[in-house]
């Protein structure tokens, strides 16, 4: 907000928190993504961020460890993008890094207030809910340049005015308190990260590789354009990430689509062949099919809404929550048939919110 005005350009990762691209052209600013890529590990180089800056440029956001990904940047490329940064003393650099103390196999995060260089123009973010799971506390930190501060003061007192007293001492209490419940919960995460890549590494045309930081994996899909389409269709009509705009979810990398699969505690799963069976028949019903009577897969609720279940989504999250189970399989024109009608309630129910909304 501070940056942003027409005619100016921020830099902000791709794919990303979907937030940076939605207020920086709330600001008027033109977005500029830089592209993270599979076989970067979802991490950036130097390079391609500083062959984007222009006379326009006025902030480069970072991220690392990164939301969706889980992709981190290695010292020596930030190392790399501080010196060049050298030659472009009006860019400021907002590095988030919410995610710094959640990093597995022995990865060590590279805070960029290390770099007293460029500490007139930093401005780092941090916070409460990753770390210490108190999202709902709704409460961060930042670190800002002299020259800025009273700007950000003034926004800040406009914007939420301050965090209430309660929630600031149990962020007090977080951070002088133990940190056994923090250490269990990243033994937790590990498992369940090693646990969710290896096992969409099996399903046929997906990718997906370790991440070394946050609590996200980030599955891409390789195959035929046509394959891809019908993935993404799949993904975006369900509204895996209701909140992100498709495109935000999508790496800008010729012949891939992915999208983020959250390894948190709330994803959870019932097997129940009542109630997935029912499910199966209320969908055949809407696309006039003929009810038929059988055992059907397990049924996972999800930390996010979607519409009726099927394909890969539902798959994939079958096989994330790990109870097993057979995934049961419509022929070809029975397939078509039930997305058709699911794209046809899709649209409905879309329209219905909008209305609502």
């Amino acid at each position: 907000m501070m940056f942003g005005e027409p005619g100016a350009e921020i830099i902000y990762p791709n794919p990303g928190f979907p937030i940076y691209e939605s207020t920086i052209k709330f600001s008027g600013a033109t977005p500029v993504p830089l592209p993270l890529l599979e076989e970067n590990g979802f991490g950036f180089k130097a390079e391609d961020v500083l062959s984007r800056i222009t006379p326009k440029t006025r902030l480069i956001i970072v991220n690392s460890p990164a939301n969706p990904t889980g992709g981190i940047v290695e010292k020596d490329e930030i190392d790399k993008l501080v010196k060049g940064l050298e030659q472009h003393p009006n860019v400021a650099i907002m590095s988030d890094e919410i995610y710094s103390e959640m990093l597995y196999d022995g990865k060590v995060h590279t805070s960029f207030l290390k770099y007293p260089q460029i500490a007139d123009r930093l401005i780092m973010l941090d916070g409460w809910s990753k770390t210490y799971a108190m999202t709902g506390w709704r409460m961060g930190y930042s670190v800002w340049p002299k020259s800025l501060i009273e700007h950000a003061t003034r926004l800040c007192i406009n914007v939420h005015s301050c965090v209430n007293a309660a929630a600031q001492w149990a962020g007090v209490a977080a951070l002088t308190g133990p940190r056994d419940e923090v250490n269990k919960m990243m033994v937790a995460f590990d498992e369940r990260r090693r646990f969710t890549v290896a096992e969409l590494n099996k399903l046929p045309g997906v990718s997906c590789i370790t991440p070394y930081g946050a609590f996200y994996a980030f599955r891409t899909s390789r195959g035929p354009a046509s394959s891809r389409r019908r993935w993404k269709w799949r993904c975006w009509t369900r509204r895996v990430s209701p909140a992100s705009p498709a495109p935000a979810s999508v790496p800008m990398a010729k012949g891939i689509c992915a999208s983020p699969t959250p390894t948190r505690s709330r994803i959870s799963a019932r097997r129940s062949s009542a109630s997935a069976a029912s499910w199966r028949s209320a969908r055949r019903r809407k696309a006039g099919l003929q009810s038929e009577e059988q055992g059907g897969p397990l049924m996972v609720r999800p930390p996010f809404r979607w519409n009726s279940g099927g394909g890969e989504v539902a798959r994939l999250l079958t096989v994330i929550a790990g109870a097993g189970g057979a995934w049961h399989q419509e022929d070809g024109e029975t397939d078509q048939k039930l997305d058709e009608a699911d794209r046809v309630d899709d649209g409905r129910q879309c329209r219905n919110e909008l209305q609502e909304g």
